[in-house]
Formats: structure tokens, C-alpha cells, sequence
């Protein structure tokens, strides 16, 4: 409840209607770390089975804690999940989506999967275009 956004003292709230137990907001603020932190030793050791096929996109997100560049607090989300397992191989955020951007995304995909990709699937953004060597 609490990572879809439900504030500590509502779901406090929910433990006692629906469970009949009473805590405090500082216990499910405890019990969120506890168990964040042991997704989280989970999560880093995983390695799953990845098929080699990775569906690639970017996206537009305001960041509303920074400073604007340019009048404008948008960065790019760029995301690579594989074909089969869904698992995303790697997230990377930047401030536009040049070739150079996209680039650095798929170098940070290929270092969090120890691997380089058979098949990639895109948008067809002109910036996933591999670029000749000068």
C-alpha cells in the first residue's frame, strides 16, 4: 500500500478495519525499511534467464524538484525490458533522447545484463539508429 502512494496513517488505518491490529504510523515506516532493504539484497543477487529479445522505449517525465533547463523540467525515462521474462534489464534517465542519449542507455542495458542483445524492438525513433563510425 504504501509504494502505490497510501500514506502511513492510512494504512495504519486499513490494518485495524480489515486485520483488527493496532500500529503505528512509525511501525509501518519500520516495517517498509525492513523489508526494503531485503527486496533490495534480493533483487541486486538476481540473475534471471534473460531470452536475448529486449523491447526498448523512451519516455517523457516532469521532474518537478529541478531546476528548469530551458523553461522545462522534462528528462527522458528510457527502459529496456526482455521479450520473454519482462524483466527489466535496465531503466536509464537523461535530458533529451539524441543518439547520444540512446547510446548511453544501451551501454548501461548491456552492463546490467552482463550481455549484449540478439533482437532489439523500438519505437523507430531516429535516435536508436546505430550511427556509421566517421
Amino acid at each position: 500500500m504504501f509504494f502505490k502512494g497510501a500514506s502511513l496513517r492510512k494504512i495504519t488505518q486499513h490494518v485495524a478495519q480489515f486485520y483488527g491490529l493496532k500500529v503505528t504510523h512509525v511501525a509501518i515506516l519500520q516495517w517498509v525499511r525492513k523489508f526494503s532493504e531485503l527486496l533490495d539484497k534480493y533483487t541486486t543477487k538476481l540473475q534471471p534467464e534473460l531470452s536475448g529479445v529486449w523491447n526498448c522505449d523512451e519516455m517523457k517525465t516532469k521532474m518537478a524538484h529541478e531546476a528548469p533547463v530551458n523553461g522545462e523540467r522534462f528528462y527522458w525515462l528510457w527502459n529496456g525490458l526482455d521479450n520473454q521474462s519482462r524483466y527489466l534489464v535496465a531503466s536509464h534517465l537523461t535530458r533529451g533522447r539524441t543518439h547520444k542519449d540512446a547510446h548511453a542507455f544501451f551501454e548501461a542495458a548491456k552492463k546490467q545484463a552482463h550481455k549484449d542483445p540478439k533482437v532489439i524492438f523500438t519505437d523507430g525513433l531516429d535516435s536508436y539508429r546505430i550511427q556509421p563510425n566517421p
